[in-house]
């Protein structure tokens, strides 16, 4: 990075510090990208940057082999405005952020969208899973990526999405370690090469490795009372707890519970074997007769 860019950076940083002690007390805005914020090269994709109702003033902000700054307007019912890019090169990958004019003051900055644009490098690397991409929760899997050409940086995907830090254990150039290996591990990864100078524009993707975990899932047993049925046939209901949104935002993960219950047609009290899991809930009638 150079001199002159980092001392851009810093002033841009030190201007938006500024703004953000200046209006404090406007509500931070959010930002996404849609379908996602690893993109290939020549693909679509459109930023969202959302606020409080009423904003009709944003700007996006881009930090990457150039700082840009993008303006756009909107009629604020919705509180949303996006940015819409037709082809993205390397040149539209970077850190993003939004910021919003209201009450004649801007708000503080976005928490950062890095957008990486793939494809930039015509290298294909290799990924392969040590000792084998078939383990049970608990054990450890490495997954090895290698390449004809030299990248000082290696990235790893998981169904599409950036894979960060904190979802392995270590990582050595071009290996990654996760360990121990849990069910949330499961997935499709690929791996990509890149460089320090331009962080966000990766290789093509290596091949794909499905990482398959098996093991049980934990479950805390309690003993309640419930209700029996005089059926032998229980209807069956399932009530997804989803949250509604409105908004998909793929860089933050949304934990969703399921619960599921037997409903029974006549009742009295009868002892059962309550099982509450991580993934879902289930309650089991111990004794069906009347």
């Amino acid at each position: 990075m150079s001199l002159g860019f980092t001392f851009l950076l810093g002033l841009v940083f030190c201007l938006e510090q500024r703004i953000w002690a200046k209006n404090g007390l406007l509500p931070q805005p959010s930002i996404w990208a849609l379908p996602g914020a690893v993109i290939p090269q020549g693909s679509s994709v459109t930023i969202h940057c959302r606020g409080p109702p009423g904003v009709v003033r944003w700007q996006l902000l881009r930090i990457g082999t150039f700082i840009s700054r993008y303006d756009r307007t909107s009629d604020g019912s919705q509180g949303v405005s996006t940015f819409f890019i037709q082809s993205v090169t390397y040149i539209n990958a970077g850190i993003y952020y939004c910021i919003y004019w209201k009450q004649g003051v801007w708000s503080g900055r976005s928490d950062p969208l890095d957008l990486v644009v793939t494809g930039v490098y015509k290298d294909t690397p290799s990924l392969t899973a040590l000792p084998d991409p078939n383990v049970t929760s608990g054990e450890n899997v490495t997954l090895l990526c290698e390449t004809s050409q030299y990248y000082e940086i290696f990235n790893l995907t998981k169904d599409g999405r950036n894979v960060s830090p904190q979802d392995f254990l270590r990582q050595d150039h071009n290996t990654f370690l996760i360990s121990p290996v849990t069910l949330a591990h499961g997935g499709i990864y690929r791996c990509y090469g890149s460089s320090k100078i331009y962080p966000h524009s990766w290789s093509l993707p290596s091949n794909p490795v499905k990482l398959l975990v098996t093991g049980n899932i934990d479950c805390e047993t309690e003993n309640q009372v419930k209700y029996k049925s005089s059926f032998p046939v229980m209807d069956f209901q399932e009530e997804n707890q989803y949250d509604v949104l409105e908004d998909i935002q793929p860089e933050k993960d949304r934990q969703m519970a399921m619960q599921v219950s037997f409903s029974l047609p006549t009742y009295s009290q009868a002892p059962v074997t309550f099982h509450r899991c991580s993934l879902f809930t289930l309650y089991l009638h111990a004794d069906r007769s009347p």
